[in-house]
């Protein structure tokens, strides 16, 4: 598979088996990160994998804050109608394939994010403050990682909603002031049997977010 097909097929999953993944594969995988690239090559991330006890316990903190604040799935309010119609259809796609899992708690998406979609790792994605670099070059290195993921056969989901409870995760795995959370990743096996993973989002047409300037004269 070349690299175009990889970042073509690889999709966001929600449903993980209880398999554990290898030290050797987060490696790999962290490894992919860390050859990112980065303007003047300042390197301003740091990639935590967390598994075992520690994740549980984070998890059921996350999942007790969520109950005592009564947080409820909302869209991001203030979207203009370009960007309110592709969540739209967003929520439109999914909801077939949420029906065929037999998911009817409305909170879903919310415990569904805090515990990470039950995968047995999870990477927090750590940019240093220090470094006054521009928050893209994490993204760079968020999307080596969710492709290096799917080359080993592996799923993931990067996911945000945990840092609506940013301090939570700060606490319970002691990070420094200098480092802000800027994501979350799910990381593990896929549940072939789970509807949902069967779900792949759609993309806008190349002619809607493109713009070709000065091929003409060619």
């Amino acid at each position: 598979m070349n690299l175009i097909e990889v970042i073509k097929e690889r999709k966001s999953i929600r449903s993980f088996i209880d398999k554990q993944v290898s030290i050797e594969d987060v490696l790999e995988i962290l490894e992919a990160a860390r050859w990112a690239p980065s303007a003047s090559n300042l390197q301003p991330w740091e990639f935590w994998a967390v598994t075992g006890e520690k994740r549980q316990e984070l998890v059921g903190k996350l999942l007790e804050a969520l109950q005592k604040s009564g947080t409820t799935y909302s869209p991001s309010g203030g979207l203009s109608e370009k960007y309110a119609e592709r969540l739209n259809k967003l929520i439109s796609d999914i909801l077939p394939f949420i029906e065929k899992a037999g998911i009817i708690d409305p909170n879903w998406i919310m415990k569904g994010s805090l515990s990470f979609y039950g995968a047995p790792v999870v990477i927090i994605v750590l940019f240093d403050k220090g470094s006054h670099s521009n928050k893209i070059n994490v993204g760079i290195a968020i999307q080596n990682i969710l492709l290096s993921a799917y080359d080993k056969g592996l799923g993931a989901c990067s996911l945000n909603i945990p840092l609506r409870f940013e301090s939570i995760i700060r606490e319970t795995l002691d990070v420094p002031k200098n480092l802000k959370i800027s994501n979350t990743i799910a990381l593990g096996y896929i549940d072939e049997d789970n509807p949902l993973n069967n779900f792949k989002s759609s993309r806008a047409p190349i002619d809607e977010i493109s713009k070709l300037i000065g091929f003409d004269e060619r």
